[in-house]
């Protein structure tokens, strides 16, 4: 998941402050990524617990810019909410039948408390 400081109220500090009000345990690391003929650091975020979740906090600047991936520096494919929500349904057709029907995530409790190891 790719998170744009500045859209909807998220910022590096807020998706963090966010998380920890969760209750999610996580871990922040500060990536550099080439971007064009320099060099970059970016906050990503990693959460361990049902599944791991990596979260990537870019500037709001750089929204049009296709990042690639500090992994293996293939461009990060990006989805539409659309897109996102056809995967989530293909994926987890159940979970997400309850949830629109009743706006509970199946297993959310599953994501808070236990801390990660250091």
């Amino acid at each position: 998941m790719t998170i744009y400081q500045g859209i909807g109220g998220f910022r590096y500090r807020s998706t963090q402050a966010t998380l920890a009000e969760l209750g999610w345990c996580f871990k922040t690391k500060e990536v550099t990524i080439r971007v064009g003929s320099e060099y970059r650091d970016y906050t990503h975020i990693y959460y361990m617990r049902v599944f791991p979740i990596e979260l990537s906090v870019y500037p709001y600047d750089e929204i049009r810019v296709t990042q690639r991936s500090s992994t293996d520096g293939k461009p990060i494919v990006r989805l539409k909410a659309s897109a996102l929500e056809r995967l989530i349904a293909e994926e987890h057709s159940r979970e997400w039948e309850l949830y629109l029907a009743t706006g509970e995530i199946s297993g959310l409790e599953l994501f808070k408390g236990e801390a990660l190891p250091r």
